[in-house]
């Protein structure tokens, strides 16, 4: 009996065993082969197997305003490539279920809609009109690259990829404010970018960003003159703000604040693992900042204000240089346009005859392109009478002054242009009235935001002297950091301006 009993535990044991062994294979027969990497888009060279570092993330885009969108199917990510042929595919379930792929336009140019980086002209980037079983494309160079896929229902179905060349940073803490980037000596490997600059003086209470490129974005509205919007295309970012701690991309993250004016080590690094960091350090203190006058007045006889005083209530202002946008690039930078009457004169000076009080010896330099300017009784004079933009620099320990003939010009939704945001275009060109001192635009050529400014040669971009007309005064945007107020226009109206006493009109 005994022996039984044991005859048939053991029987039993090596069947339980046995079960064990066989469900314990059947596991490993249902491990599923295929790609090493999990579901989602990503750049493969043609005969290789897409790697994890290679895919693309769904990501926000340029909302309006200063804001982002969701875009869904919208997707971007950067990458290490080496040059060769490519798709976009998709992996479903460790295999390829679909693969993109079509011809490569280049966009370059004014239709890049990007900036210069200190004379080097990085706005090229590739476009891949993009369909399921499209032929491969080529990747020109080995690099970091930035590459996106459209995605969105109805949308353009294209990939855009544009090789990283710089790293720069911009904002109203830098040397250059928000109107030029301050270069980082920039390194691209296969392991990433790191880019940095020694003794960057950055502003205490000021703002930065880091962007690639000089780019905030590649622009891909389907038209560039129509506001932000997910049935206009998109936009995406390259560049990134946030804190130093944690860098947000595009308008996702704020402006990245500086709390004390100092030399400062800047670094910027890349790589597939960490995303990207950066550093703002301490190094040392900064050399004293130059300081201007809050304020500057344009007097005389010669003008509507007379010899009142300068910043004397009679005028209601109405004698105050406007500051140029920008930063601390560009503070010292004065202008205003008025009407100026020939043989008579006028000064410009500080609120109160303080210094600096400008007589035509006071001034270093006069403007050798603008109208000459002659001494008047030891006041500043011109010999033709009319409209005109003083302009007046005193950055650089030297006093200079630029009288032209004045040029203003329409920008934006209400004047568009091809390419779009054209600066100094001949269609959105202002009529200047000499006899009725006034200055008057084109009709509206389309509904939209309203936007104006002044051209002359010593100011540095067309926003940092801007205007608007708003509820029947002429809005400045001077040195706020802000746009000006948003004035709705409708096709047909006409703007006129009587800077004298800044007015304005909209009809």
């Amino acid at each position: 009996m005994k022996k039984s009993n044991l005859l048939l535990n053991f029987l039993l044991t090596f069947l339980l065993i046995g079960g064990f062994t066989s469900c314990k294979k059947e596991e490993v027969l249902k491990v599923k082969e295929g790609l090493p990497v999990a579901d989602g888009m990503y750049m493969a060279m043609v005969g290789v197997d897409p790697a994890a570092d290679a895919v693309l993330q769904p990501a926000n885009v340029d909302g309006s305003g200063i804001s982002s969108l969701e875009r869904p199917g919208f997707i971007q990510g950067y990458m290490y490539l080496t040059a060769g042929s490519y798709n976009l595919v998709n992996v479903v379930d460790k295999q390829i279920a679909e693969s993109y792929g079509g011809t490569v336009t280049s966009v370059s140019g004014a239709d890049a809609h990007n900036e210069e980086c200190g004379g080097a002209d990085n706005t090229e980037y590739s476009v891949v009109k993009a369909s399921v079983g499209g032929d491969a494309f080529s990747i020109p160079a080995d690099g970091i690259y930035v590459v996106a896929y459209d995605g969105f229902s109805g949308g353009t179905g294209e990939i855009v990829f544009d090789q990283i060349e710089s790293v720069s940073i911009i904002g109203d803490a830098t040397p250059g404010g928000w109107g030029e980037d301050t270069p980082l000596t920039t390194t691209i490997t296969a392991d990433g970018i790191s880019a940095s600059a020694e003794d960057v003086v950055l502003d205490a209470g000021k703002q930065m960003k880091y962007r690639f490129n000089c780019r905030w974005a590649i622009d891909r509205r389907l038209d560039y003159n129509a506001d932000f919007s997910n049935d206009n295309g998109y936009s995406f970012w390259t560049n990134y703000g946030g804190t130093i701690d944690l860098l947000v991309p595009g308008n996702d993250g704020d402006n990245i604040p500086v709390a004390d004016r100092a030399l400062y080590t800047v670094t910027f690094a890349w790589d597939a693992v960490a995303g990207a960091t950066a550093t703002i350090t301490n190094t040392g203190t900064a050399p004293d900042k130059p300081t201007f006058p809050d304020a500057m007045y344009l007097v005389g006889d010669a003008t509507a204000y007379g010899w009142d005083g300068p910043g004397n209530a009679v005028n209601n202002d109405n004698d105050l240089m406007h500051k140029v946008a920008g930063g601390a690039d560009n503070e010292g930078l004065y202008w205003k346009i008025l009407y100026i009457e020939g043989g008579k004169g006028f000064k410009i000076s500080a609120e109160n005859w303080n210094e600096p009080n400008l007589g035509f010896a006071n001034v270093d330099e006069y403007d050798a392109d603008g109208v000459a300017v002659t001494d008047n009784g030891g006041n500043m004079g011109i010999a033709t009478s009319g409209m005109y933009t003083v302009v007046l620099d005193l950055r650089n320990d030297m006093t200079k002054v630029s009288v032209k003939a004045t040029e203003v010009y329409g920008m934006g939704d209400t004047f568009p242009t091809d390419p779009a945001w054209d600066k100094a275009n001949a269609l959105n060109l202002f009529v200047v009235d000499d006899a009725a001192k006034t200055i008057t635009s084109p009709a509206l050529r389309a509904d939209g935001t309203i936007r104006s400014y002044v051209s002359h040669a010593w100011l540095p971009d067309w926003w940092q002297a801007e205007f608007v007309p708003n509820a029947g005064v002429i809005e400045y945007r001077n040195d706020s950091g802000n746009d000006p107020s948003a004035i709705a226009g409708t096709t047909g109206q006409v703007i006129t301006y009587m800077f004298d006493d800044n007015t304005s009109s909209l009809n």
